[in-house]
């Protein structure tokens, strides 16, 4: 059944092209009609099926992806064995591009020796299996064998239907979020930064192939599970995770509402209700500022949030700290917080800039975009 949900999130997301294929056992648990009224497409279930005879050849040529779930022990020994006795098993064979394996079953089966050399036939001949959660179980057990979060699921196939290699080896450091500097024990400094743009960096970077490292601050989207997401919360803390990954990194894309000022005289006790409080700033580290100044081949790219003169204002940061791109965008009240459309400028070497009013999602394709055509021609 959570194969349902798992095509209805992928649909939210944009996907409509969505075959499904259906074991006779599948049959048992769901009708083949559940499918057909959700993707608005007849499911396959018989190889010899009348007015479809031969299609499991047909059915998955044009396809990116081939996504197994849940992929139970029979399949799995089967795919590994090279056994093609029903719609689905030949179906994998005739089929060309990546294929995700979901396990999801018994703790018991999913430890099995059996099991375990199968999957690891599955990881040689090219598949990508996604291992399973552990907890409760449909058969009353405890363990692991269950099948990850929908989002989870749908994260990794959207990813390898997006994939390719342009980017392929190249490390990727996102800062995203907003820093939290205390007041008190129980006050903090911070911002409304949502952590949206350093989502949809992870998404694009991770779908040309990069290796991606988030180091995020306050947040309130979730990032997908393909990339590796460090938590932190205080300028400090990031910029002791971001110096200490610099000098590996090919690309840095410092996204994050990093706070300019913290609190001079932090208080380990709740400070008592007065009717005036006077709080002394100091400056935080700049940790933009000193990432140029040690940039060592690395494309480093920078955000400006402006209420006013914003290509202006972008333009001057950029070479102020040797960037390779900045993204000047306008921010205010009702402007570039949460989801809403981003308006501003890329700007590049020289100063160069180039005007725009999108999505976040489509601003980290354009960055992503930029930084490959910069690369491939040796920039």
């Amino acid at each position: 059944y959570k194969s349902v949900e798992v095509i209805r999130e992928l649909q939210k997301r944009g996907y409509k092209n969505i075959e499904t294929v259906l074991t006779k056992n599948t049959v048992n648990f769901l009708s083949s009609n559940l499918f057909e009224a959700i993707t608005g497409r007849k499911p396959y279930v018989d190889v010899f099926e009348e007015g479809r005879l031969l299609s499991h050849i047909k059915s998955v040529e044009d396809k990116k992806v081939f996504a197994i779930l849940p992929a139970t022990a029979n399949i799995i020994g089967k795919l590994a064995n090279g056994i093609a006795d029903d719609f689905l098993s030949t179906c994998y064979l005739a089929f060309k591009e990546k294929t995700l394996i979901f396990p999801s079953m018994n703790s018991n089966m999913y430890g099995h020796p059996a099991v375990r050399r199968n999957l690891e036939k599955l990881k040689k001949d090219g598949c990508f299996v996604v291992e399973p959660d552990a907890g409760y179980l449909a058969c009353g057990y405890e363990g692991k064998g269950r099948l990850p979060d929908i989002e989870t699921v749908a994260d990794y196939i959207e990813l390898y239907a997006n994939k390719r290699e342009s980017l392929k080896g190249k490390k990727v450091l996102i800062t995203s979020g907003g820093t939290v500097e205390p007041i008190d024990s129980v006050r903090v400094i911070t911002n409304r930064s949502s952590g949206a743009m350093g989502r949809e960096l992870a998404r694009f970077f991770s779908f040309a192939g990069a290796d991606v490292v988030v180091i995020t601050g306050n947040h309130t989207v979730r990032y997908p599970d393909y990339a590796k997401v460090v938590e932190v919360k205080t300028v400090d803390e990031m910029h002791k995770e971001v110096t200490d990954r610099y000098d590996d990194c090919d690309i840095v894309v410092m996204a994050a509402a990093v706070s300019d000022f913290k609190v001079k005289n932090y208080s380990p006790k709740k400070i008592k209700k007065k009717e005036k409080l006077a709080l002394e700033l100091e400056k935080t580290t700049d940790i933009l500022a000193e990432l140029g100044r040690k940039k060592k081949g690395q494309v480093l790219v920078g955000f400006a949030a402006e209420t006013d003169n914003v290509y202006e204002n972008g333009a001057e940061k950029l070479k102020r700290k040797n960037l390779d791109l900045l993204i000047a965008n306008k921010v205010g009240e009702e402007e570039g917080f949460g989801e809403r459309k981003l308006k501003g400028f890329f700007i590049a070497d020289k100063g160069i800039g180039r005007e725009f009013e999108m999505s976040k999602a489509e601003v980290a394709a354009s960055i992503v975009d930029i930084i490959e055509k910069a690369l491939k021609d040796g920039q």
